[in-house]
């Protein structure tokens, strides 16, 4: 409720279906673990400042992936206790573009407010180049995160070249192919989760770092962030 002030100590604990969560600007406090435990929560929205943290704790073992999303003009993230755990997007309210398509199957969904870009369906997200770039490519800087769903396969080359505040892209389990450059300048990209590919590199029977070193390779990530973070999960 709007009426919300203050979150009390591990209040919103544990609970699995929680994928966003949604706080609004009249929460001024949170308290040690108020937010705890939630394994698959990756984005929470901040509609004020920046809420008042007596412990250092307030958010802890959400997703790896969580996002805190928070408006531009709103006060108080710099010096937020917190501010250093997490990766902090823009929330923009105001921003009401809504983009959508087709390519033979796969759907595609654009909202200016998160900055999501979603796909569904079943094939490939095609290839571009620069000089015929993706249909998304006039707010390319807007997207934050990608979420590709089951059934997709392939991601072109140059599909999200020079997302320079993309952060986070998830992918279902179908995806086993990246095509030239689809993530190059994408500096801020921090989470990377795809289920399929390290599964493919495994395969070959290298190394850890081996596998890491092939991975960031042949996803042409040479021009990312230093702090990318690379969440490969591994399904029985």
């Amino acid at each position: 409720p709007d009426t919300l002030k203050e979150l009390q100590g591990s209040c919103i604990v544990k609970n699995t279906s929680l994928v966003t969560l949604y706080l609004p600007a009249s929460l001024y406090k949170m308290n040690s673990s108020s937010i705890s435990s939630n394994k698959n929560l990756k984005n929470i929205f901040f509609a004020g400042d920046a809420p008042s943290t007596y412990s250092s704790s307030a958010i802890v073992y959400n997703a790896a992936d969580l996002i805190i999303f928070r408006h531009p003009s709103s006060s108080g993230w710099d010096t937020w206790k917190d501010k250093d755990k997490f990766t902090i997007a823009d929330w923009r309210t105001e921003d009401s573009t809504q983009e959508e398509g087709e390519f033979n199957g796969v759907s595609w969904q654009y909202i200016g407010a998160t900055g999501c870009i979603s796909f569904t369906g079943s094939g490939v997200i095609p290839g571009f180049t620069e000089e015929n770039p993706a249909p998304w490519d006039s707010y390319k800087t807007g997207i934050q995160t990608i979420e590709i769903a089951e059934g997709i396969t392939e991601i072109g080359s140059y599909a999200f070249c020079q997302a320079e505040n993309l952060l986070r892209m998830e992918s279902g389990a179908d995806l086993n192919s990246i095509g030239d450059y689809a993530f190059n300048g994408c500096t801020r990209l921090v989470f990377l989760q795809t289920r399929k590919i390290l599964e493919v590199l495994r395969s070959r029977v290298m190394s850890q770092l081996r596998v890491i070193c092939s991975l960031i390779k042949w996803l042409h990530l040479v021009h990312m962030h230093s702090r990318v973070v690379l969440l490969l999960r591994m399904y029985s």
